[in-house]
């Protein structure tokens, strides 16, 4: 059963699976509620917070907890019984850190970084090498305007595992907040070439060189990425506009043939080729 959820097939898909009697599909659609707009999402996925299955619970309000409170009813009790059986299942293991650190990423969605800053503190505390804690506690402090205490904590896990492509990436982001352009850009470049599965790295740092004046670096950059992730669309379509802005028609039209190959059901694929070929 395919439940993606990002076409009104999908979505109609997960309305179905959240009342199949097999647990298994309902906890799958539990975890694919996010792909739902908020009030879409409450009102699809909140049967399943008093579902007969703890699995299928806890999946639900995960899902939930993100919906804004002005969506999800005040003092709702199937979600906040929902919400104590999560912690609590999440403290029977509380020696570990990835206990205190999905604990601190339930306290995020629902709004409390105070909350979840303590999990990811304790999460290193269990667990001194634990670098997912190190990034996310950098992430609860933008929320909370104090980036220069989330580049301390990136900067502790870049000393315990230096050649980290997501820590390199997230404190090149936060060097972009700060201004200091430089440095970021060197981080940025660094996640994208350490990134060996996916493009999500090289596509950032690309953007960032292209708007920073520098798109034939851009375009190298992308061609790289390209070989190791060959089908991602996101990064043929910038291929196809980065070359198309200079001038460069003949590769953007063969990238814009590669992108077709992969999506050829897509009118706007078509009508992108035949700009490309039929232009001045």
């Amino acid at each position: 059963m395919n439940l993606l959820g990002d076409d009104p097939e999908s979505r109609a898909v997960i309305e179905r699976a959240v009342r199949d009697a097999d647990p298994l599909v309902r906890r799958t659609a539990a975890e694919r509620l996010e792909t739902l707009e908020a009030a879409q999402r409450w009102r699809v996925g909140s049967a399943l917070l008093s579902d007969p299955i703890r699995t299928v619970r806890l999946a639900a309000v995960v899902s939930l907890a993100s919906v804004p409170a002005g969506v999800r009813p005040p003092d709702d009790g199937a979600f906040d019984a929902a919400a104590a059986e999560f912690r609590a299942s999440q403290r029977l293991n509380a020696d570990r850190a990835e206990a205190w650190f999905n604990l601190g990423n339930f306290e995020m969605r629902l709004g409390r970084p105070e909350e979840a800053e303590r999990c990811f503190k304790e999460a290193i505390k269990r667990d001194r090498s634990f670098l997912p804690a190190y990034v996310n506690l950098a992430d609860v402090m933008r929320a909370t305007g104090r980036d220069a205490d989330g580049e301390r904590s990136l900067r502790d896990a870049l000393a315990l595992e230096p050649q980290n492509p997501l820590v390199h990436h997230s404190l090149g982001l936060l060097l972009v907040r700060l201004g200091r352009f430089d440095d970021a850009m060197d981080r940025l470049a660094t996640a994208s070439q350490l990134e060996t599965d996916g493009a999500r790295y090289a596509l950032v740092y690309s953007v960032a060189l292209h708007d920073s004046g520098r798109a034939e670096a851009a375009i190298q950059t992308l061609g790289q990425a390209h070989v190791r992730s060959p089908f991602d669309r996101e990064l043929l379509r910038l291929l196809i506009v980065y070359n198309a802005e200079l001038g460069h028609r003949a590769s953007a039209l063969a990238w814009a043939h590669t992108l077709g190959e992969l999506a050829p059901e897509d009118p706007g694929v078509q009508r992108m080729i035949e700009s490309l070929r039929d232009g001045p």
